[in-house]
């Protein structure tokens, strides 16, 4: 008997806390929230900004083709090292190989601001990536990112700021004082 008055307790206990808890969380939930006192008076109706970004895909890569966007070029080809071309194509795959993405792959892809070296710096890493590096999705595999650009701002004109691995990038795309931070990475 004294083992069953225990456990009664023990859920006695275990369901008060519970509802307590679940008390608190519905009250902090329902509060009303006071505006911030970092709110400043705009000139435009915007209050938040959202930016979404992707790894390893470059811009032409999944809205190179976008309608109205400053993408793929009109008539261009890159070579591929051994004497031929390689133009842009529809990707038909969901997947593509990891490219090369080191600092010296995008020094030789950006080749002193020309950027066309997109191709070689792809076939220097295996032979047959300059294929992938020059192909694109359009609105049948993307569509969902396809309409988010329809419906807000698509940077097509928005560039790195530094040739190397993404940490750096995420890093300074986020901290808002980048220049003074020191990243720690796990």
């Amino acid at each position: 008997m004294a083992i069953q008055a225990i456990r009664v307790r023990i859920i006695a206990f275990v369901l008060s806390v519970s509802l307590i808890a679940v008390a608190f969380v519905a009250v902090n939930f329902a509060a009303p929230r006071p505006e911030s006192s970092l709110d400043v008076a705009g000139t435009t109706p915007i209050r938040h900004v959202f930016v979404i970004m992707k790894e390893n895909h470059a811009f032409d890569n999944y809205f190179g083709t976008f309608p109205g966007a400053d993408g793929i070029p009109p008539n261009v080809a890159l070579s591929d090292g051994r004497g031929g071309s390689i133009s842009p194509h529809h990707l038909t795959t969901s997947w593509t190989p990891d490219l090369p993405h080191s600092r010296e792959a995008m020094l030789q892809s950006y080749d002193g601001g020309r950027n066309d070296g997109f191709v070689l710096a792809a076939e220097t890493a295996a032979h047959g990536l300059g294929s992938f590096a020059m192909g694109y999705y359009d609105r049948r595999q993307i569509g969902g990112y396809w309409d988010l650009a329809e419906n807000y701002t698509l940077a097509d004109r928005y560039f790195q700021s530094m040739f190397g691995w993404r940490r750096t990038g995420f890093h300074g795309s986020t901290t808002p004082q980048s220049s003074r931070s020191t990243p720690r990475y796990p």
